[in-house]
């Protein structure tokens, strides 16, 4: 049983706990499935089959994600004391190094940065599944440029997005979230 005083909610078991927390009903019981090092057999339908193709997808992206976010984070800690996005993340924000690590915190530089690296590894298509590269007319781009990123997790605490948070005063837009 849990219950929620700050807005009322409650329920007497743990999927309506996560669902409160925003999870679908599949996602709720796979991620109480994994807890328990249970595996889920699906029946034949339409909604099993959408979220297993759904998941199917993302797994294959992850391993892109994660190599954009590992060269995001080298990329920040590589900089020099006085940059903006260190300014951004240890003055203004006052993360500790702990902070930084779980939130998987990093930096991109923008232009094609991310594309020559992603290129070098033949993962310019996956950049573009997963919103880390603009494909325009001939010409890739990345689509964080001078950010500050921040890794966005799924339930089972692995990576699903980066948030991309800029540094400019009174920008047009301040955060540019991916899809994946």
């Amino acid at each position: 049983v849990w219950k929620d005083f700050s807005t009322d909610k409650g329920g007497n078991n743990a999927v309506s706990f996560l669902m409160a927390k925003d999870y679908s009903f599949v996602d709720a019981i796979e991620y109480i499935a994994k807890k328990q090092g249970l595996t889920i057999q699906y029946e034949d339908s339409k909604e099993a089959k959408a979220y297993q193709e759904k998941l199917v997808k993302i797994n294959a992206l992850r391993p892109t994600l994660k190599r954009a976010i590992a060269t995001y984070q080298n990329e920040f800690k590589n900089l020099p004391d006085n940059h903006p996005a260190k300014q951004e993340v240890f003055g203004k924000r006052e993360y500790d190094q702990d902070i930084i690590d779980t939130y998987q915190i990093g930096y991109a530089p923008g232009s094609q940065f991310l594309y020559n690296k992603l290129k070098e590894h033949g993962f310019v298509d996956d950049g573009i599944k997963t919103s880390l590269l603009n494909k325009k007319t001939n010409y890739y781009s990345d689509f964080y440029n001078d950010r500050v990123t921040y890794t966005i997790f799924d339930g089972n605490g692995e990576p699903v997005s980066i948030a991309g948070r800029e540094l400019k005063e009174d920008p047009k837009i301040k955060w540019l979230n991916g899809r994946t």
